[in-house]
């Protein structure tokens, strides 16, 4: 499910990238008369098909990189060329070879492919404004390079021999015209990028005499660069399953036992066709059918967008999120959302500053279960009266649910999932705030209103 995470620099708290709500879980109960808890629970999942796009200067991507070698001036880089000439001979530049690479294209940010995923197709689309009879070949390429390389510095250009480049093409085009050539067909090499091969892009070389000149990343017009279109089935951290009972000690027979299985999604996969099955050991049967709440909606803000309306779930939030004791705009004040890279677009709340909140509500009267996730990182917390609470709206006070006080440091992303389902109402809302110990106490002892 999509999620929350929490961190904070200097003395800022942040609300990173995500925050959502599961409006049902898949949770399966059922009334046996089984004396053990049963084995073989078993789970499918299957991830929605996704496609992107990653093409210099276009929607924030800026992660291309191209150039050509040339053996005619084997010391100098073309990186910082708008264009790639391709070519056996070809005037002062000798043989030449093109280089691209898409780096940045795996992650978990905006517009990436989650590490892992399965893909399903992957194409390069070039522009051609120089027409050719000639054929080229697209070869994976096995060592790293950037746009100041040269021919002499990749040792005589580059060997389609298995070791600096791969020996067998993942794609040819022949007699290109002008306009767009697509090199289709790469779908094994972002696979093996996917699954954690070192990215290190594609060499381009011609067998033939015969010119071929195409645009680079460097070019003006950003929708004539060259671009890479991946379709790819998101990966997705197996479905957790976990059984209860509510028998203590002998049961007989005739005797009647809750079960209760609570299968949970911790990625941000969205799963269909899940089927959960617990079998039944011999001599034992069915008492009551088995009930199943499988997940319907969920409402997310993936804070990507400076704006505090974004709606990123497959249901609707019930209003924008609302600032108490700061200037109300998303993009300034002690609480905002911020762009802090690597990590991307966050919401962050200065510490700093007392008695400041952020809060958004959300229709829960209809369902019968509902949960937060989030997950959090603490960079330092420097003095013990710096607090981070979080409190719920049950549709007649606040509840607090969750308060981070003078936490260690983090090394990694730490989960965190509330159950919301005591609280749900029509106008349920999550509020996130800084203050101090005290005052939380005493105004908890005042029905949780701060």
């Amino acid at each position: 499910m999509r999620s929350v995470q929490i961190a904070r620099r200097g003395r800022w708290w942040r609300l990173a990238r995500r925050v959502g709500i599961a409006l049902s879980a898949l949770t399966v109960l059922a009334a046996t008369a089984i004396p053990a808890l049963s084995p073989g629970l078993l789970r499918r999942a299957v991830a929605a098909p996704t496609a992107t796009t990653f093409q210099e200067g276009v929607s924030g991507y800026a992660g291309a990189g191209d150039t050509f070698l040339g053996s005619g001036e084997p010391d100098v880089g073309h990186g910082g060329l708008d264009f790639v000439t391709l070519d056996l001979v070809h005037g002062s530049f000798g043989e030449t070879q093109g280089l691209i690479r898409f780096d940045g294209i795996f992650g978990v940010g905006a517009g990436q492919i989650p590490d892992g995923s399965t893909i399903t197709s992957a194409e390069l689309d070039l522009t051609s404004f120089d027409a050719s009879n000639g054929t080229f070949h697209l070869h994976r390429m096995m060592g790293p390079w950037d746009e100041s390389s040269t021919w002499n510095s990749m040792g005589s250009g580059i060997q389609t021999d298995g070791v600096e480049a791969a020996a067998v093409a993942d794609a040819s085009v022949a007699s290109p015209g002008t306009g767009t050539v697509t090199f289709g067909g790469l779908e094994t090499t972002v696979q093996a990028w996917s699954d954690g091969a070192p990215v290190h892009g594609w060499v381009l070389v011609s067998t033939n005499d015969n010119n071929w000149d195409v645009r680079s990343s460097e070019w003006g017009t950003a929708v004539e660069r060259p671009q890479l279109r991946v379709q790819y089935d998101a990966a997705a951290a197996p479905l957790q399953v976990s059984k209860e009972s509510d028998a203590i000690g002998s049961v007989y027979a005739g005797d009647g036992i809750t079960y209760t299985i609570t299968v949970t999604n911790p990625s941000e996969v969205i799963h269909t066709g899940v089927t959960v099955t617990d079998p039944l050991p011999p001599g034992t049967a069915w008492v009551d059918t088995m009930i199943s709440a499988p997940l319907t909606d969920y409402i997310a803000d993936m804070f990507d967008v400076v704006s505090y309306a974004n709606q990123d779930g497959s249901a609707a939030w019930g209003g924008p999120w609302t600032e108490t004791g700061d200037d109300g705009t998303p993009g300034g004040g002690d609480i905002a959302i911020v762009d802090d890279a690597p990590a991307g677009f966050q919401l962050a709340l200065d510490l700093g500053q007392e008695n400041r909140s952020i809060q958004r509500t959300v229709d829960l009267s209809t369902v019968s279960y509902a949960s937060l996730s989030f997950d959090y990182w603490v960079y330092h917390m420097a003095h013990a009266d710096e607090d981070v609470f979080v409190d719920v709206w049950d549709g007649a006070s606040w509840n607090n649910v969750l308060t981070f006080q003078n936490l260690p440091e983090s090394t990694e992303w730490i989960p965190v999932e509330i159950d919301l389902t005591p609280y749900a109402a029509a106008d349920t809302a999550i509020r996130f705030s800084t203050g101090r110990v005290c005052q939380i106490l005493c105004v908890s002892g005042c029905g949780g209103v701060h």
